[in-house]
């Protein structure tokens, strides 16, 4: 049987795209999830994505989203970071204090001493996505919508949110292109991690990892790369390539 300690000196899940409804199974579970990583690793990033939409003005907020922050302030707020993806809104204006750090752009982490930057990646996939993130999360937008003026036009983008309509895929050639672009964008960094392809991929120095939501899976690093995937109340160990194949079991006590 392992030992309690820490084991990983850091975790991350990306794209979980929970529900917002109330009650939702799968929430509670994520929430569980939550409690099993922090007690194997030393931080947490949840790297964007966390919910079909979440945004802190009606109708996209949801007790879902008062929930996660609510298991994070009882774990230790210093235990986590969170970066903005996609389909994440203001949560860092409404909330920067609610996390050791939060960002929508992404983070620097030193990781056994090297140099690790943590992104979602919807910044790096093209003009059209930086433009579209700039207007939706600008400060103004932000203002504007909190008066309710524009309800009828959010109430259709949260639709649009709920039924993916928003979903990006990237094949193979554009997952090349986002390494380039990320290896460009951070030449001093040592690895770069990051989301949002819902693909396990990997090209120089960038990793992108695969979507918790169709995967169940959460990436851990200690010397090494590790994918866990929640199991019976614990974590277990699975191959990078070969999902499926439990390498190891981490039991808690």
């Amino acid at each position: 049987m392992h030992s309690t300690e820490k084991q990983l000196q850091i975790a991350v899940i990306t794209d979980a795209h929970l529900p917002v409804e109330s009650g939702h199974p799968d929430v509670t579970q994520f929430l569980n999830v939550l409690e099993t990583v922090a007690a194997i690793s030393t931080h947490v990033i949840l790297l964007g994505d966390l919910f079909r939409v979440w945004a802190v003005v009606p109708p996209f907020d949801h007790e879902n989203g008062s929930l996660v922050l609510e298991t994070v302030e009882r774990i230790g707020r210093e235990r986590f970071s969170l970066v903005e993806g996609n389909w994440d809104f203001y949560v860092d204006r409404v909330y920067p204090d609610r996390f050791a750090a939060i960002s929508q752009e992404g983070l620097d982490i030193q990781v056994n001493g090297g140099s690790f930057r943590f992104v979602h990646g919807h910044l790096h996939t093209g003009w059209k996505d930086r433009l579209w993130m700039a207007l939706l999360k600008s400060g103004l937008a932000y203002r504007i919508f909190k008066t309710g003026w524009f309800s009828g036009f959010l109430q259709r983008l949260n639709r649009r949110f709920q039924t993916g309509m928003y979903s990006e895929v990237l094949d193979e050639g554009r997952l090349v292109d986002l390494c380039t672009a990320l290896t460009a964008a951070y030449p001093s960094a040592d690895r770069v991690i990051c989301g949002h392809a819902h693909r396990m991929f990997s090209r120089g120095n960038v990793t992108i990892l695969p979507d918790y939501h169709s995967t169940g899976l959460v990436w851990g690093y200690d010397d090494r790369d590790r994918y866990f995937r929640y199991t019976g109340g614990r974590m277990v160990e699975v191959l990078s390539d070969q999902p499926d194949d439990q390498v190891e079991t981490l039991l808690l006590d």
